[in-house]
């Protein structure tokens, strides 16, 4: 504002132009936007573990998403603490690993009782901000809601188990039957074989019964000549010795 004898005599201003500043928080704001319907589809939230203060800045998304409130978890010892205590181990085993540079990727699962007494299966991702000495100072990374596919996985371990116990399971019934048809087999085997040296046995019996009776056949052959020839025989002696006794005593009873 200008004046001039105590009165205004003219405004003096500057005009900028913000349309570039308006356009970035318009860009801003839409990729807020995307981002937050990103991570609700996706069931995913960040955070941001400062290392030296133990700081811990987790996204709204992750907190709703695990049931709990504004400012309840602030610190790394707070987040630790909602993990089952088999997890926690894990956790902190794999982490001081990826810190030490022993494992290229920090990636670890972990059980998180929410406040609605579930327990939810979180897929924790994170990455090291090293200063130059390699120091890790600060890590960030994304917290994501896989229990679903948790659940599916254990639902198809648990329908692979029992596939597998069927399956065992059928597999010795087929092999007790197959030992059991084996054994009948065996068996079958065993009784042929003997039929076949028993049917072998009277082939050789009937053979020398056939040869019996054959001898024998010629033997009673043999008798009823001998027989033939002994009564002919008998018949010409009768003939011979008997008939001229009766002739004489024909005779002298004549005279």
């Amino acid at each position: 504002m200008k004046y001039r004898d105590g009165q205004p005599a003219g405004i003096l201003g500057i005009i900028v132009d913000n349309s570039h500043q308006k356009a970035l928080e318009k860009m801003l704001r839409e990729g807020e936007s995307r981002y937050r319907i990103a991570t609700e589809a996706g069931q995913t939230g960040v955070w941001d573990h400062d290392l030296q203060t133990g700081e811990m800045v987790i996204d709204t998304n992750l907190i709703n998403l695990l049931g709990f409130n504004e400012g309840e978890i602030t610190r790394w010892d707070a987040w630790k603490a909602l993990f089952l205590t088999d997890d926690v181990t894990r956790i902190m085993e794999h982490s001081r690993a990826y810190i030490n540079g022993q494992i290229p990727r920090f990636e670890v699962q972990g059980r998180v009782p929410d406040n609605h007494d579930q327990v939810r299966w979180i897929l924790i991702r994170g990455k090291a901000e090293r200063d130059a000495s390699g120091w890790v100072r600060r890590m960030i990374g994304s917290a994501t809601d896989i229990t679903r596919l948790r659940r599916a996985e254990m639902a198809l371990e648990k329908a692979k188990d029992d596939l597998e116990a069927r399956v065992n399971a059928r597999t010795r019934e087929l092999s007790h039957a197959n030992k059991t048809l084996r054994d009948v087999v065996r068996e079958k085997v065993k009784t042929t074989r003997a039929l076949k040296q028993r049917e072998a046995e009277l082939e050789l019996k009937t053979a020398k019964l056939e040869d019996l009776n054959t001898a024998l056949r010629f033997l009673l052959k043999k008798l009823d000549r001998e027989n033939t020839a002994v009564e002919e025989k008998m018949m010409a002696d009768l003939r011979d010795l008997v008939h001229p006794y009766l002739k004489k005593l024909v005779n002298k009873s004549r005279e």
